[in-house]
């Protein structure tokens, strides 16, 4: 039901002012994230920072997923600085798996930079989520979370 959910949700996002292509990227990757996140948390162990971790991220992915439909910028202003903080936090749980998807999540994040040499949240001249000091602080985060993974 969730899926079908999101796949319904997914017709109806693409009509405002963001590029038709960011929308689906950005709708598609936060699906897959939550599938796997859902999954973490029904399938295997979890204390309980990581299932408040889980919880609050679905529910942040919930709100912007709204907002990216509505094209709320304000929403959307406040929910990118989540996607700093979210795999921040992932430091400090214990389940490898929610540092994997986290990992996984920054490298996705760097990919689409270098790629496209611009956050795909942002409108044309925002420059929010985009930076040498951001990549500096998301590479050492990446760096960070593998050694615990390794370590793990």
């Amino acid at each position: 039901m969730v899926l079908i959910g999101s796949t319904t949700f997914l017709f109806f996002v693409f009509t405002n002012k963001m590029f038709e292509k960011d929308k689906i990227t950005l709708t598609g990757l936060t699906v897959c994230l939550d599938v796997v996140l859902l999954g973490i948390l029904f399938y295997t162990f979890t204390r309980c920072m990581d299932k408040a971790l889980i919880i609050a991220t679905l529910v942040i992915h919930l709100i912007f997923l709204r907002a990216l439909r509505a094209n709320n910028r304000s929403v959307l202003d406040v929910l990118h600085v989540f996607v700093f903080v979210i795999p921040l936090f992932s430091l400090f749980v214990s389940n490898v798996l929610i540092k994997c998807i986290s990992l996984l999540f920054l490298i996705v994040i760097q990919y689409l930079w270098l790629t496209q040499k611009r956050c795909i949240l942002n409108e044309s001249g925002d420059v929010f989520g985009y930076g040498k000091e951001l990549s500096v602080f998301v590479q050492l985060l990446s760096a960070g979370l593998l050694c615990q993974i390794v370590l793990l």
